[in-house]
């Protein structure tokens, strides 16, 4: 069963997203209301409901010249996954208000993992990708918005600049910021401007135009203060953690790990754990790893003494640097046939 999420307007304005179901469903379109999200109303949306015995998928949409909106909320058997085709690149937020939801692309690569109170910005090129839901229950709100509106706006904004980079290039398949903690503050500012466009004291174009900047100025201030979600804060300091290790795996700092995790304001353990679900190594076997490859390459290209090389790799005792070699490779640091 398909689900379109585009602009009625105009094909040129928004990317067409559509959604595509592996299971048989009803499909009901009207424009009444049947939200529950808290209360927002949403007075002219278009909507799209479908049900089945076991699922109730509600899409409301609202179309702007700078955004396309789109209110989920959907009730699913676990582990639903759904087919989803951008026809051209597009600029989207997700902000899941609640619920579990992972997307990857069309060769099975993760691109984002999102859980509730999240929020997320990213570039996606045109082309097929499966997006799953992990648990029964999701409530959540997409903007699709203009890539001339959006790049107009965050070409120069450093957090945003990679993402229009990325799409003028064409050559970058996705880029994912990360994921912050500002549902809450989004909510609310949805839930205020829906209440002045039934009251009558704003239009809805005037209150579409001000959310949607106001929401890429909350994001923007977000990734600014690093307002990250647990997640996101962990595969930053992940990044952090490997990127340092790269650049002074040759000096003693790397060997501490209660060094290492102070500097990065977490526990050994939590250090311990960031880095096996990264790497699959502890913090003293990716060092040795890192090492003992860079030995073997200064061995097999240079003429530089096997004891210097030790010492130029972190081993002052070249006897300990053999003994790991031996363990690493298989045979002796003095059995490796040298380029002459």
């Amino acid at each position: 069963m398909e689900l379109c999420f585009s602009s009625k307007r105009s094909s040129t304005m928004h990317s067409h997203i559509t959604f595509y179901l592996n299971a048989m469903l009803i499909r009901v379109s009207d424009s009444g209301q049947h939200s529950h999200l808290k209360n927002i109303s949403l007075n002219g949306a278009a909507t799209q409901l479908l049900l089945g015995s076991d699922s109730r998928i509600q899409l409301q949409s609202i179309s702007h010249y700078l955004v396309l909106l789109g209110f989920f909320e959907l009730d699913l058997p676990e582990k639903t996954s759904f087919d989803m085709i951008i026809e051209q690149s597009s600029f989207l937020m997700f902000i899941m208000l609640n619920g579990e939801s992972t997307l990857h692309n069309e060769f099975g690569d993760l691109i984002s993992e999102s859980k509730g109170n999240s929020c997320t910005l990213c570039f996606l090129s045109a082309g097929h990708y499966t997006w799953e839901f992990k648990s029964p229950k999701h409530k959540m709100i997409i903007l699709n918005f203009n890539p001339d509106y959006f790049i107009d706006r965050c070409k120069e904004i450093p957090q945003f600049k990679g993402m229009t980079d990325a799409h003028q290039s064409g050559d970058i398949p996705y880029i994912l910021l990360p994921h912050c903690k500002i549902t809450t503050s989004i909510f609310n500012l949805f839930k205020k401007y829906f209440k002045h466009i039934n009251s009558g004291t704003l239009s809805q174009f005037t209150a579409i135009e001000s959310i949607s900047t106001n929401c890429l100025a909350k994001y923007e201030q977000a990734l600014i203060n690093e307002r990250y979600t647990t997640n996101a804060l962990n595969k930053k300091k992940k990044a952090e953690i490997i990127s340092f290790i790269h650049q002074h795996y040759t000096e003693k700092i790397v060997e501490n790990q209660l060094t290492m995790a102070s500097m990065f304001n977490i526990s050994i353990s939590t250090l311990d754990r960031l880095l096996k679900k990264t790497i699959k190594m502890t913090l003293r076997q990716y060092v040795i790893k890192l090492r003992m490859d860079e030995a073997m390459l200064q061995i097999t290209t240079s003429q530089i003494a096997i004891k210097d090389i030790a010492a130029n790799i972190g081993y002052p005792d070249p006897l300990h640097f053999s003994r790991l070699f031996k363990n690493h490779f298989s045979l002796a640091p003095s059995d490796v046939k040298r380029n002459h």
